[in-house]
């Protein structure tokens, strides 16, 4: 499978998914956006969020097997600060660390189709405040195909 499948597969599986759409329009009143594609100059505005990102691909081959390592961000806007006596939650951190679970939930049903799938995850520095931003290495593995 090439790349263009792999990634235009992964979009569309997540853009469709009704797992991820309920999901988003419980917790955000609106569906998830998913990009594939980023730019840091323009990244998703207000209108956009929820959104799921899929950017950054890196490949290795090794014994007929091709691993793309494929970023995914997850983005969410609550500035919202929960208080409880000396402790203090930032909505936002916790609703895109829960949308990356819930994304990373889905792409783990995609294996077989897309092939097989590892995820790595990790949380970026929130430099886009007020957008909170968490990150996930989807790693897709499969087999070189002859040409």
């Amino acid at each position: 499978m090439g790349i263009r499948a792999i990634l235009e597969g992964l979009r569309d599986s997540l853009a469709n998914s009704t797992e991820l759409t309920e999901y988003c329009q419980t917790k955000f009143g609106k569906p998830q956006t998913v990009f594939l594609g980023y730019n840091p100059e323009k990244p998703p505005t207000e209108e956009d969020w929820p959104a799921v990102v899929i950017a950054m691909v890196d490949s290795e081959i090794q014994n007929r097997r091709i691993q793309r390592k494929i970023t995914v961000g997850f983005f969410s806007d609550n500035e919202t600060i929960d208080q409880d006596t000396n402790a203090k939650t930032y909505r936002g951190f916790v609703d895109s660390e829960e949308l990356r679970e819930v994304t990373e939930e889905v792409a783990l049903n995609l294996q077989g189709p897309l092939g097989k799938i590892e995820i790595e995850a990790g949380t970026e520095d929130n430099l886009l405040f007020p957008l909170f931003t968490s990150l996930s290495i989807f790693t897709i593995e499969n087999i070189v195909e002859s040409r």
